[in-house]
């Protein structure tokens, strides 16, 4: 009897607890994910020059030295510019010299079947990004492009329609990656077909300095 009775409070107590799991969980709204950056508190940095880098892992990947400005990443692996969008509004409240904007290679991977989708998030983001910081100068990466076994994105959408959206934003600097990286073989602009190598950032960077000084 002593056991029936205890099994019939523990079931008891067991349903109580669900529910009142659940009702707080419902009560409590849904916080969108936060921007990450590095260094970590960018709004705690000295005063000086900042760049902010935004977009997925072709930026997020690389330790960025840029000389006389502080490079604040808060780039994503993985993350397209349609994700983008959930979490631009967290990014540090702080003047940027200079914005960085890497977006188009996820979107390859994953086989987006519409540029037209990509052209509005990538339109969306600079837009964004325009009216947060307001006269700081925004440079847009380009797609490297090149042979189908060096370059593996596995899409039915070439990476020349991608660059040909980024390069016809208005009011941006653009970047021809592949441009960049032209002196450099094939086989050493990327490890993967999907990444950049040591010497691809090198040539990068130096061109990232150019414009944004």
């Amino acid at each position: 009897m002593k056991r029936s009775f205890a099994l019939i409070l523990g079931i008891f107590g067991f349903g109580l607890g669900v529910l009142v799991a659940t009702f707080l969980s419902a009560s409590v709204p849904a916080q969108n994910p936060q921007a990450v950056c590095r260094p970590s508190a960018p709004e705690q940095l000295a005063n000086g020059p900042k760049v902010l880098f935004w977009g997925n892992s072709l930026a997020f990947d690389h330790n960025w030295r840029l000389r006389r400005s502080v490079p604040v990443n808060c780039a994503r692996q993985g993350m397209t510019a349609k994700a983008a969008l959930e979490v631009i509004h967290t990014l540090p409240a702080i003047e940027f010299d200079a914005i960085v904007v890497v977006f188009g290679t996820v979107e390859l991977l994953r086989d987006i079947k519409s540029v037209d989708q990509f052209s509005a998030a990538i339109s969306t983001n600079i837009a964004q990004l325009s009216s947060a910081y307001d006269g700081s100068k925004i440079v847009v990466v380009g797609v490297p492009e090149g042979p189908l076994d060096v370059w593996r994105y596995n899409s039915d959408v070439p990476a020349s329609a991608m660059n040909d959206v980024l390069r016809q934003i208005d009011g941006v600097d653009y970047i021809d990656t592949t441009q960049v990286l032209s002196d450099l073989p094939w086989d050493m602009q990327t490890y993967d077909g999907i990444h950049l190598t040591a010497e691809s950032y090198a040539i990068l960077e130096r061109a990232l300095i150019e414009r944004i000084n």
